[in-house]
């Protein structure tokens, strides 16, 4: 249930001081626990950040390897916070 109220911030791509009352809100009424949310919430802004970069990355005029090596290293970083996520939702 929380990955559901959590997947609901990012689905603009924004997350916004409204969408994190609403979220708390929906929390305490669900009885989600709060570190929970937070952790997934944390999850979530990192991942919106990191997609951000990926897409800044993809316009610089640096060598082709170099962006290469920095999106596989975004990517990576993605996946492992993705990862910690579905852990976390498993709990």
């Amino acid at each position: 249930m929380s990955a559901a109220v959590i997947s609901m911030q990012n689905s603009d791509g924004n997350y916004d001081e409204t969408e994190r009352r609403i979220l708390k809100y929906v929390v305490r009424k669900l009885n989600i626990d709060k570190a929970v949310f937070l952790e997934l919430e944390n999850s979530i802004v990192t991942l919106l950040d990191l997609e951000k970069e990926l897409q800044w990355i993809k316009t610089t005029d640096r060598p082709y390897l170099t962006i290469e090596a920095m999106v596989n290293e975004i990517t990576d970083r993605k996946k492992v916070n993705s990862e910690s996520v579905k852990d976390l939702i498993a709990l």
